[in-house]
């Protein structure tokens, strides 16, 4: 059952941070703090499963997970104007440390194609195997929101809107959060994993004649190795249970119907699954159109290519259909890792590109 965003925002706490530039307001709300299990309250709580139904367009995903526990949660509310109405957005991140039960974090679990995981390269090439390295690790994850929507109704301003401040959003919870950090040395790592077109579309920002631009060095790079040994190898079979996520979407339509095509996938199968059926001859327009609503109807295609049971009419088995997949289709996720400082001056000049603390102590 989908949470209730009115009655939810009626009993929010006092505001941590506030901002108001060019008539735009940023409302930051610290929700939870590291090692402990309690939020702030319970609307915040709720406020922040709220945005984390975004991943349900993926298929079935938990909003909480064992990593809550110990992990800082901030929110941040964006007000501003669309046809003279009020209208509100929301962001949120969850900041993970390396230390503390349970062990590590996602990012940090992934394999590569040298058999090493993260953790194992940061704490080799980065802290020389220091017995400390592990509280020096910190991981950005369940970062999403929820779209603009009018304050006296709350209605979607549009069915495609999408979120207009995600980027400045971001840049101003990671600056917030990083406050949180009790290293003094600042010698600290951050992880975070994006899909492919997060930093080609979403972190490039423009409003009014302001534009700037957030670049995070890719983990090849930070730990000065070749990209080429870096190939990222999931745990277990969760990209396939959630190939929406984990693929790249216009690879992903474009395989699914050349399978169908060579019958690899029957059709039966395939309607048997999907919550609604697509009009295969013209998907490709659909993908233009509206991505997000096609990524939804496909949520359970992970129905067909995970598991191990036999698919009736597919001249497939799944464990072949996973093999070409993992051939044919890109992975979708790049994973970022910077230096605390060098994320503090990136964060800075983001901000001083777009006069955004000029009237506030930095």
């Amino acid at each position: 059952m989908e949470l209730d965003l009115e009655q939810i925002t009626l009993s929010l706490p006092a505001v941590d941070e506030s901002y108001d530039w060019q008539g735009v307001k940023f409302d930051i709300y610290l929700a939870k703090n590291f090692f402990t299990d309690k939020w702030r309250n319970e609307s915040l709580r709720n406020l922040v499963l709220k945005c984390r139904e975004a991943f349900h367009r993926y298929g079935k995903v938990a909003l909480e997970d064992s990593y809550d526990d110990k992990s800082l949660v901030s929110i941040v509310g964006v007000s501003y104007l669309v046809a003279e109405r009020p209208v509100k957005e929301w962001i949120t991140v969850r900041l993970i440390p390396a230390s503390g039960e349970p062990f590590l974090s996602e990012d940090l679990e992934v394999e590569f194609s040298n058999q090493k995981k993260l953790y194992d390269l940061i704490k080799e090439k980065l802290f020389y195997n220091q017995d400390d390295s592990i509280q020096r690790i910190f991981t950005i994850s369940r970062f999403c929101g929820i779209a603009p929507y009018f304050q006296d109704n709350f209605q979607l301003v549009e069915n495609k809107q999408k979120i207009k401040f995600t980027a400045l959003s971001f840049v101003l919870l990671c600056r917030f959060s990083l406050k949180y950090f009790n290293l003094p040395d600042k010698h600290v790592y951050v992880t975070a994993m994006f899909h492919h077109h997060i930093f080609e579309r979403i972190f490039f920002f423009k409003h009014n004649n302001n534009q700037t631009y957030l670049e995070l060095p890719d983990t090849y790079e930070t730990l000065s190795v070749h990209p080429d040994s870096l190939k990222i190898f999931f745990p277990g079979e969760i990209s396939f249970r959630h190939p929406t996520y984990f693929f790249r979407i216009k690879e992903l339509v474009i395989w699914i119907k050349k399978m169908l095509i060579q019958e690899k996938i029957s059709v039966v199968t395939l309607k048997s699954v999907l919550k609604k059926e697509i009009d295969w001859d013209n998907v490709e327009q659909q993908l233009l159109d509206n991505k997000l609503e096609l990524i939804k109807q496909l949520s359970s295609l992970g129905d067909i290519v995970s598991g191990d049971e036999i698919l009736p009419g597919n001249i497939c088995s799944r464990e072949q259909l996973r093999k070409i997949l993992e051939e044919e289709v890109p992975r979708s996720l790049i994973l970022k890792l910077v230096h605390q400082s060098d994320l503090e001056q990136k964060i800075n000049k983001f901000l001083a590109d777009l006069n955004f603390l000029n009237n506030y102590e930095q």
